[in-house]
C-alpha cells in the first residue's frame, strides 16, 4: 500500500505540472487533449455520442469546451490560484472489471478572487491492467447513481464514499457561495431572475447529494 500511495502521489504531481503549464501556456485544444489522456469518464464516451463528462453529468460537447475555455481564462487573469496538493493513503484499493481501483482523499489548498480555499475530495484512479495507465474520476457527491454505476458496475458496497467540501460547505452551499462572489467581483447585478436561478441550482444540487446519501 505505501509503494501504492507513492507511485500516486508522484502521478498527482505529474498530472498537476501538466494540467497548470497547459493552462497557462496551452490551447483549448491542448487541454482538451491533456483531459483525454487522463480522464476516467472519457472511456465511456462512446455511449454518449456529442457529450463530455463535466463535474458529475454528461453535457454537450459544445459546452464542455466551452467550460474549458473559461477554465483557461479563469486561470490567465490571476483570479485564481493552485496553491498546495496533499493526499492521504489510499482509503481502498481492489479489482473491478475495468482495472485496478484506487479510492484516496486529497485536499487542495487554492485561492478564488482572493478568498483561500480548502477542498476535501476523493478521486478514483482506475488503472488499466493491459497498459498499466492510470485515469482519474474526481468524486464530488453529487453524481447520478446511473452514471456511477456506469463507471463503476461493481463497485463493493462497503466501501463509505464522501462528498466534496470546500471550506467546510457542501457542493451545494460552496458552489452557490462562489457564484455569488463571482457575480460581486464582476459588478453583475444579481437580479430576481438570476437569485432564482441560484436557489433552484442549490437545490437541485441538493437533491443530488441526497440521491447518494449526503
Amino acid at each position: 500500500m505505501f509503494s501504492l500511495r507513492m507511485e500516486l502521489i508522484e502521478l498527482i504531481k505529474a498530472i498537476s505540472t501538466k494540467e497548470s503549464d497547459t493552462l497557462r501556456n496551452g490551447s483549448v485544444s491542448d487541454l482538451l487533449k491533456l483531459y483525454e489522456q487522463q480522464e476516467y469518464a472519457v472511456l465511456f464516451k462512446q455511449n454518449h455520442p456529442g457529450q463530455s463528462y463535466l463535474f458529475d453529468e454528461w453535457v454537450a460537447d459544445e459546452e464542455y469546451q466551452q467550460v474549458m475555455q473559461d477554465t483557461i481564462s479563469l486561470y490567465r487573469s490571476g483570479n485564481y490560484k493552485n496553491l498546495e496538493v496533499k493526499i492521504s493513503k489510499p482509503q481502498a484499493n481492489f479489482l473491478s472489471k475495468y482495472g485496478e481501483v484506487c479510492v484516496i482523499n486529497k485536499t487542495m489548498t487554492d485561492e478564488y478572487l482572493n478568498t483561500p480555499l480548502k477542498t476535501e475530495s476523493l478521486d478514483i484512479y482506475v488503472r488499466h491492467l493491459a497498459n498499466n495507465q492510470w485515469r482519474v474520476l474526481s468524486y464530488q457527491g453529487t453524481e447520478l447513481p446511473e452514471n456511477f454505476k456506469e463507471f463503476f458496475p461493481d463497485f463493493p458496497k462497503n466501501i463509505k464514499l464522501k462528498s466534496a467540501k470546500i471550506n467546510g460547505l457542501d457542493p451545494a452551499e460552496s458552489s452557490y457561495v462562489m457564484s455569488v462572489d463571482y457575480l460581486k467581483n464582476a459588478k453583475i447585478e444579481i437580479t430576481d431572475e438570476i437569485q432564482q436561478s441560484l436557489d433552484q441550482a442549490k437545490k437541485d444540487t441538493k437533491a443530488r447529494l441526497k440521491l447518494n446519501g449526503f
